[in-house]
């Protein structure tokens, strides 16, 4: 199992690209950084129709998805498969539609805003921004790296982005899976071990 690129996007809307060793940012807000990003040759071009629909962790990891895509300098097949891990899941997008629906007398809600809250949403977003269609799920596991590529190593061999989301922004890595997860890095979120490489590459 190797990982092959990555983008962490943090709370000021800066990101970083692990490969490439670049910083982009700091954006005023995400569709700034979106205009960023779309505007950068290395970038593939993706759809984001819906991004301004999107809740903030469907934004962020859309924008992941196409930021690492373009880290990994080379397209992603379209077997690509996407997986959700630990971090705050739609905590903040399930509050959000269940005070609006107390709001109105729990009687209706908007559904606009129930679209997000199931943790995988965010994540098949991130995927038909890519237009890969390779597996997608959401694991929620001890917060350790090492279960996470055990989990995505029972998986075909193939390439698999692997992201979370934080209340700080969130983070992706594109994982070449070879079905074995001996010596999988151990730390307690993706955004540590995102850090531990950025250090190791300065």
């Amino acid at each position: 199992m190797k990982i092959v690129a990555g983008t962490l996007i943090d709370a000021s809307n800066s990101a970083r690209l692990l490969r490439r060793g670049e910083r982009l940012g700091a954006f005023s807000d995400l569709k700034a950084m979106r205009d960023a990003v779309a505007g950068l040759s290395f970038v593939p071009r993706g759809d984001l129709a819906d991004f301004g629909r999107g809740g903030p962790a469907a934004r962020l990891l859309m924008l992941a998805a196409l930021l690492t895509a373009g880290d990994a300098g080379e397209t992603l097949p379209e077997s690509t498969g996407i997986f959700g891990w630990n971090g705050r899941g739609c905590a903040a997008e399930n509050l959000r539609f269940w005070e609006d629906y107390t709001a109105n007398g729990r009687e209706s809600g908007r559904g606009g805003l129930f679209v997000g809250t199931l943790p995988t949403i965010p994540f098949c977003e991130a995927a038909i921004t890519l237009g890969i269609r390779g597996p997608a799920a959401y694991f929620r596991t001890a917060p350790e790296t090492a279960e996470l590529f055990a989990i995505v190593a029972g998986y075909p061999p193939g390439d698999f982005l692997v992201g979370e989301c934080g209340d700080d922004g969130c983070c992706m890595l594109l994982i070449r899976g070879d079905g074995d997860a001996d010596g999988a890095p151990s730390f307690p979120t993706l955004r540590a071990l995102f850090e531990d490489r950025w250090r190791e590459r300065r």
